[in-house]
Formats: structure tokens, C-alpha cells, sequence
């Protein structure tokens, strides 16, 4: 399955209606929110992070779900398995 197969409502949302995002929507979005970058400033999804490992994040088969961090730039990225992302500056 690729990240463009994969939808995600983060947990986050509530009761608060959002569309579902690709995987890698949702990251880049929130590097984008939580930073001074803008999208021709990054690289690809996949020059920070394997997709693989971030696809099978959300695997609903796998009830052992962790969370996948990796670094982007100066920032320090944090997927959660419920689809909330955190993004903080590096110290």
C-alpha cells in the first residue's frame, strides 16, 4: 500500500468535521504550520523519513502501533499512530 492509498483524520479533530489527508498531506502540512519553511524549501517525504515505516504506522492490522519521529531541516517530527503531528525546533 503507498502513502497516496493511506487517509488519515487525525484524532485531534474531535467532534470538528476535517477532510481526510494522504499521509504525507498531513505531514508536510504541519511542518509548514509549525515553521518558517515554505513547500519548494523541503525536500521530499521521503528524504526524511522511509514511507514504508510511516505507512505501516497506520496499518490497521498492527494493534502494536508506535509512534515514528525523524528530523526535517532544523525540526524534529513526531507522527503519532492516531494521525496528530508534532513538530518542534531542535535544540
Amino acid at each position: 500500500m503507498s502513502m497516496g492509498d493511506r487517509y488519515i483524520i487525525p484524532e485531534s479533530a474531535g467532534d470538528e468535521w476535517v477532510r481526510p489527508q494522504p499521509v504525507d498531506e498531513l505531514v508536510v502540512d504541519a511542518v509548514l504550520e509549525n515553521t518558517d519553511y515554505d513547500e519548494d524549501d523541503l525536500d521530499s517525504l521521503s528524504s526524511y523519513v522511509d514511507i514504508e515505516a510511516l505507512v505501516e504506522l497506520f496499518d490497521d492490522d498492527d494493534t502494536d502501533a508506535t509512534d515514528l519521529s525523524f528530523s526535517v531541516e532544523d525540526h524534529e517530527v513526531t507522527v503519532h499512530h492516531t494521525g496528530d503531528v508534532d513538530v518542534h525546533a531542535q535544540s
